[in-house]
């Protein structure tokens, strides 16, 4: 091997490692994207049932009927009323803290942080094949950094809880690229 070829795969190896953060960077932010929507679909599905819930029983008679039997018919129409109440404010929660809103921007941010995350393995794919030169990747890598700070600066913020669940996630039963990562672990391994 010359001193040139030497040069040019440590390049490739230190280019790779560079892009391999990025895109690990970009696995997270997506994963943690999905956990926070999943996790406002949640709490709008929670709402819903809550609203219907205190629907029904502010609509119905039942709760008076049964304070009737027991003699307290004002309590009963005192329930109503605070079960009513709960109905509204359910309602209200619901445009006030737009869950269903929320759970739309972060599903919009994991897709465009999920094609970042792909842009980059699919550029160590091509560097390490040879079907783009290190200069040509160092390039497209600026490129996708100046993309990734675009839209970062314009993505719904997530929280440690996010990440927690999608660091589990990745971890056990949610892997994103399992055969490029089998395939780096072992030029890894090999390179060792």
């Amino acid at each position: 091997m010359t001193d040139a070829n030497i040069v040019d795969a440590a390049q490739i190896e230190e280019l790779s490692a560079n892009l391999r953060d990025s895109a690990d960077r970009m696995k997270y932010t997506y994963k943690a994207h999905e956990k926070a929507a999943d996790r406002y679909d949640l709490y709008e599905k929670w709402r819903h049932v809550a609203l219907i819930v205190f629907t029904v029983l502010s609509a119905s008679t039942l709760i008076v009927s049964i304070f009737a039997l027991v003699g307290h018919e004002a309590w009963g129409n005192l329930a109503v009323a605070i079960v009513a109440t709960c109905a509204s404010l359910a309602s209200l929660l619901g445009d006030y803290l737009d869950f269903a809103g929320k759970s739309q921007r972060h599903q919009m941010a994991a897709v465009k942080t999920r094609a970042l995350f792909v842009g980059y393995e699919d550029l160590i794919g091509d560097l390490r094949t040879g079907a783009v030169t290190p200069a040509t990747a160092r390039k497209r890598r600026d490129q996708m950094r100046a993309e990734e700070n675009a839209v970062l600066a314009d993505i719904a913020r997530t929280t440690r809880k996010d990440y927690d669940r999608a660091s589990k996630a990745i971890e056990t039963d949610e892997k994103t690229s399992e055969a490029q990562d089998a395939l780096h672990a072992a030029s890894s391994g090999g390179a060792a």
